[in-house]
């Protein structure tokens, strides 16, 4: 397989260097480049120059003649392929994880505080429900806003 990225002309106008990119770049990447044997072709989306357009079709069509060298004249093999969608499907799940857990951690939170809301509403009306005979004999109005 080959890893073909597009907007090489982005990297440029960002004075990025792919290899840069690269390292910084999430681990399903930088793994299925590593899975390809890091055969990649980058390909400027905008470039209007016909030498470079000829020598990034040279280049990918160079790629290709590695791959199916190395492939015994097929261009792909299944198992590669099959091995990468299931090592993507295993890090969305590790994400989805991660996400549920935030979520999880929240919630026990907003739990927490609503409890302690509550138990703080309980003792104001246990001073209030105190107070009161003392309100009374006093003439004095008590009212609790929750």
């Amino acid at each position: 397989m080959i890893v073909v990225f597009t907007g090489g002309d982005e990297l440029e106008e960002n004075d990025v260097i792919l290899d840069d990119y690269l390292d910084h770049c999430t681990v399903p990447l930088k793994e299925t480049l590593e899975k390809c044997g890091n055969r990649l072709v980058v390909f400027d989306n905008k470039t209007e120059d016909p030498v470079k357009k000829d020598e990034q079709l040279r280049n990918l069509i160079s790629q290709v003649n590695l791959v199916v060298e190395k492939n015994s004249g097929k261009p792909y093999t299944k198992d590669l392929f099959m091995e990468l969608k299931v090592e993507s499907k295993l890090w969305e799940m590790r994400h989805l994880e991660v996400e549920l857990a935030k979520e999880r951690a929240a919630r026990l939170e907003a739990e927490q505080n609503a409890e302690a809301a509550l138990m703080n509403l309980k003792d104001m009306s246990l001073r209030v429900t105190s107070e009161e005979p003392q309100a009374k004999k006093w003439g004095i109005f008590m009212c609790l806003i929750l």
